[in-house]
C-alpha cells in the first residue's frame, strides 16, 4: 500500500513538473512570436489552457505602455513555432489577437456615443472578430485595418421583449444602421439583442441591414419572435 501511494505522488509529481515545464516553453514561443512581430515591448500575464491532451496553449499578454489591455497568443499543444496559418476559406491569419482587440476596442469608442445619441434606456455595443488577418500591422489606422477585418457589431439593450414598441424599435435599428454606413464603416452582420426574461435573450441578426427599410425590419422581428417565443 505504501509502494502505491509513493508511486502515485510520483507520477502526479511528474504529471505537474511537466506541465510546468510545457507552460514555460509556449511562454517562451509566444514571446519570440511577438518580438518578432512587433516593435513595441509586451508584458507577459498568465498563461490557461483546458485540461485536456490536445488542447492548446493560451498565453496571455498586455502591451507594457496600455497594461489595461489583454491579448493572447495561441500556441498548438504540440508545442511547434507559432507562425501564419491558412483557414478554410484561403485567407492567412496569425496566431495573436492583440491588433484585432485594438480595432474592437477603438471601433467601440467611436460608436458607442453615437449610439446612445439614437436609442433611450442602457444600452452598450461590442465589437467582434474571430481570426486576426495576415495583412495587419501595427502602423496601421483604424480605417485602413477594417479593409481587412470581418466583423460583427453587437448592441446589447436590457429591454424585455415583450414589452417593446417594436415600430419604435425598427425605428431605432434603421437609425443606427445609417449611422454606421454614414460613419463608413462596413460590419458583416449587425446584432439586436433583448431580453426574453432575466435568464433569456433573443437575437435579431442583419446581414444584408444596408438594404433594410422599416417595414423589413418590423418583419424579420415578428417572424424571429414567433419562432423564438414558442420555445421560451
Amino acid at each position: 500500500m505504501i509502494v502505491k501511494k509513493l508511486l502515485l505522488c510520483f507520477v502526479l509529481v511528474f504529471c505537474i513538473s511537466c506541465a510546468m515545464t510545457n507552460r514555460i516553453k509556449a511562454r517562451q514561443l509566444a514571446e519570440g512570436y511577438l518580438q518578432q512581430r512587433y516593435t513595441q515591448e509586451m508584458k507577459y500575464r498568465f498563461t490557461w489552457r483546458i485540461l485536456a491532451e490536445s488542447s492548446n496553449y493560451h498565453v496571455i499578454f498586455s502591451p507594457k505602455n496600455n497594461p489595461k489591455i489583454f491579448f493572447e497568443v495561441t500556441i498548438f499543444s504540440n508545442l511547434s513555432e507559432p507562425r501564419e496559418y491558412m483557414r478554410y476559406d484561403g485567407r492567412y491569419f496569425v496566431p495573436d489577437d492583440y491588433l484585432i482587440t485594438l480595432f474592437c476596442l477603438n471601433l467601440k469608442k467611436d460608436l458607442s456615443s453615437k449610439i446612445q445619441e439614437i436609442w433611450d434606456g442602457s444600452i452598450s455595443c461590442l465589437v467582434a472578430v474571430d481570426y486576426q488577418p495576415f495583412e495587419l500591422n501595427e502602423h496601421m489606422e483604424l480605417r485602413e485595418m477594417e479593409l481587412y477585418i470581418e466583423y460583427e457589431i453587437f448592441i446589447y439593450t436590457k429591454l424585455l421583449i415583450s414589452k417593446i414598441d417594436k415600430e419604435k424599435e425598427a425605428a431605432n435599428m434603421l437609425a443606427i444602421f445609417k449611422m454606421i454606413n454614414d460613419s463608413g464603416y462596413n460590419p458583416l452582420i449587425i446584432s439586436f439583442r433583448y431580453k426574453i426574461n432575466w435568464n433569456n435573450n433573443i437575437y435579431f441578426r442583419f446581414e444584408n441591414w444596408h438594404e433594410l427599410t422599416l417595414s423589413n425590419i418590423i418583419e424579420a422581428m415578428k417572424q424571429k419572435m414567433r419562432r423564438e417565443m414558442s420555445t421560451n
